[in-house]
């Protein structure tokens, strides 16, 4: 609509969020910004950066909007959260805003208390959310010409990936690498986002050097090209199933709820449960693609299926050998009928003999294979002369590659002295070595590990100065700042006395990593490192004399501040470990989990946390619950025999041995990654078991789900 004042044409002042559709208003109605409001605000963008995103974000952004618009909240911190909120919004839009429709539904009506008998389709929804996209990225490019070149195009490139317009971020890419300065280190993250935009644009073979370039930078931008690889492989096969499954008369119709992002997977997994003779060439096409479509999605039961289905020949073979892998690595270790592992293999290598494959790739599917019969596949070492064969050409032709690094640890993994060498080895050579930061960000962590096992079998007993010279090289990466983060915080802890001075200056070096992190480092990242920050600040607190009670309340601020950043994303055993000392330290609450930790594997995580509501329990009388959590806590950890010299540290090794389908090409998709947890000491041995007297135990219902920022006294905290 246009207004004539003064014979001039002036457009419309665009709507506010909260008048923006029906949608929008319903929203916003349900949020009154008060005392502790622009915190929680706070808690869901970051949150919903690493999810689909959720009411809460639109109706938070829309209060927020409102008050920046009367003066009632100071545009610093407003304007932030608001930036934040309209970033993970913004993907309401482009060529993934199908799937995010599909799990908004269910979440509003939760929101709005229908329940699920009582739903009712909301056509409009696609609409709604449209322009809530549209106002977001408008929001996102307002706010960010306020902010320096690299931050603000940072961000207006990321929403024009979400939105599908790959040109414009190209474009923003291109300017930033073409105005380095002679010499000046290149920002692997630009490559990333020229590759990944490129890609989906459709310029394959133009985007694929800077994806390697970014690929072999590791951290942020790794995550982005192999995202867009993993997305443009996905969206190439969408189209191609949709052709095939026509021919063999599936037509595939969208549905409202989902889009063709669902109606297509539905139609795939109806093809294969079909037993179709009809147009053998299609069928064997639809195989292809829909395999690819299908991949990520859970349960792989339709694969043997698949398998049968695929054109004969190098055509299918990829197909074919990722459902042998499956059965390989993938099987079910308690089946009636336990899977034919050498008939599987044999299978699997004959298909890879099919396959266009680079050398290294392919010395590393062979190994795979290999990995797959071992009874378990994390304890795998080399014993035929093939294995140790393969695993030699690795050392020599491919010393920096991830995957190759990951087997190779993998393959001395038994042997810590072996293992201690391997690591130190790797990074001497990579850490300086082009294509080398990722293989280095993974060897440091096990590192860091392997430093404080006693007897430790490291020849390089001060790690710190190494690690702080590789994040010194990837400044720019929170990864890798956290990574020096863990090495600052362990020489700190590891003393007789606790080093004050050290603590914070890793806890310094925490935030840092987090102002750092941006949602395509991915929610693991942020969590680990807002767990790991919760720890030393509650560590600090502790240390500080009640005396200088102003300085311990704001480390206590600091640690709820990061718990509830933790919580919101996701719960660990570390974090939940912590956020129980808290309840205890500050007498706020009773900690409430959401991790069954009866059914989890006994761990040095899973006792830390158990152990710690253990003594949470005891401090209120519980008897019953004392003892079955001492229960949990005393269990002995599987496959963690070795002694730690530094009792906060927590391990966790994320190991995922698998390959990648795009159609008739078959990557390796292998994971070896040891990340450092901090959470507080605990001695099943020291927590007394009340008298056994009746007790009213706080429900979930009455119990704290987010640390309230309350210091012994029950007083708040001096900002």
């Amino acid at each position: 609509m246009m207004v004539l004042l003064g014979g001039l044409a002036h457009a419309a002042p665009p709507k506010s969020l909260a008048e923006l559709n029906e949608l929008t208003k319903l929203l916003a109605s349900k949020v009154t910004m008060g005392p502790g409001e622009v915190d929680v605000a706070e808690v869901v963008a970051v949150r919903d950066s690493t999810r689909p995103p959720s009411p809460m974000a639109i109706a938070y952004a829309a209060a927020i909007e409102q008050s920046l618009a009367s003066e009632e909240l100071k545009p610093e911190r407003g304007n932030k959260v608001l930036f934040d909120l309209a970033m993970a919004l913004a993907s309401f839009g482009g060529p993934q805003a199908e799937w995010f429709h599909e799990s908004f539904l269910p979440v509003l009506n939760a929101a709005l208390n229908i329940k699920p008998g009582d739903a009712k389709p909301r056509p409009q929804l696609a609409k709604e959310l449209a322009e809530v996209g549209e106002w977001a990225a408008a929001t996102v490019n307002r706010l960010a010409a306020k902010m320096p070149a690299a931050t603000g195009d940072a961000a207006k490139a990321r929403v024009a990936m979400e939105r599908g317009h790959y040109a414009e971020a190209a474009a923003l890419a291109r300017k930033h690498l073409q105005g380095a300065k002679p010499g000046a280190k290149i920002d692997p993250h630009w490559q990333a986002r020229l590759g990944a935009a490129l890609l989906l644009g459709g310029k394959e073979k133009e985007a694929q050097p800077y994806l390697a370039a970014a690929e072999a930078t590791g951290g942020e931008a790794d995550r982005i090209s192999r995202l867009a690889r993993v997305l443009h492989a996905h969206l190439v096969a969408v189209d191609h199933a949709i052709r095939a499954l026509k021919t063999v008369g599936l037509t595939v119709i969208p549905i409202e709820s989902g889009g063709r992002q669902r109606a297509v997977p539905d139609a795939c997994r109806t093809f294969f449960e079909s037993k179709t003779t009809r147009a053998p060439a299609a069928a064997a096409a639809a195989s292809v693609a829909c395999t690819t479509v299908l991949w990520d999605a859970p349960g792989r039961t339709w694969l043997s299926r698949a398998a049968e289905l695929a054109p004969a020949g190098a055509e299918g073979a990829a197909v074919r050998a990722a459902a042998a892998l499956n059965t390989l690595v993938a099987r079910d270790p308690h089946a009636k009928q336990p899977a034919d592992l050498d008939a599987a293999l044999a299978t699997y290598l004959a298909e890879l003999k099919l396959l266009q494959l680079a050398p290294e790739e392919r010395t590393i599917l062979t190994l795979l294979g290999h990995l797959g019969v071992a009874p378990k596949p994390t304890e795998w070492s080399p014993k035929t002369a093939e294995e140790l064969a393969l695993v030699a050409e690795l050392a020599e032709k491919s010393p920096c590659q991830s995957d190759g690094f990951a087997l190779r640890a993998v393959a001395v993994r038994s042997d810590r002295a072996a293992l201690a060498k391997f690591v130190e080895d790797a990074v001497s050579k990579c850490a300086d070595a082009p294509g080398g930061a990722a293989v280095t960000a993974n060897a440091i962590g096990l590192l860091l590990q392997l430093a404080y096992e006693e007897p430790s079998q490291l020849t390089q007993p001060e790690l710190e100065p190494l690690v702080l010279k590789f994040a010194r090289g990837h400044d720019d990466d929170a990864d890798a700042i956290g990574v020096h983060a863990d090495a600052v915080a362990l020489k700190a802890l590891s003393g007789k006395t606790p080093n004050t001075a050290g603590i914070e200056a890793a806890l310094a070096r925490y935030e840092q990593a987090i102002a750092r992190w941006s949602p395509e480092g991915g929610a693991p990242l942020r969590q680990r490192l807002e767990t790991n920050a919760a720890y030393l600040s509650l560590a600090l607190a502790r240390l500080v004399s009640a005396k200088d009670s102003e300085r311990r309340d704001r480390f206590y601020l600091r640690a709820a501040g990061h718990l509830r950043l933790a919580l919101a994303i996701y719960e660990s055993p570390a974090v939940t470990a912590s956020r129980a000392a808290y309840d205890l330290d500050t007498q706020t609450g009773t900690t409430v989990t959401t991790i069954d930790l009866p059914h989890m594997t006994p761990s040095r995580s899973r006792n830390r946390a158990a152990c710690m509501l253990a003594a949470e329990a005891s401090a209120r009388g519980d008897a019953q619950v004392t003892r079955s959590l001492l229960l949990l806590a005393r269990a002995r950890p599987v496959g963690e025999d070795h002694h730690i010299s530094v009792p906060e540290l927590l391990v966790d090794t994320n190991a995922q041995f698998s390959a990648l389908v795009e159609e008739r090409v078959l990557h390796p998709f292998i994971e070896l990654r040891t990340s450092i947890s901090l959470a507080p000491p605990c001695d099943p041995e020291n927590i007394p078991v009340p008298k056994d007297k009746p007790v009213s135990r706080p429900s979930d219902a009455g119990a704290s789900s987010t640390p309230a920022p309350h210091t012994k006294a029950g007083k708040s905290p001096t900002p």
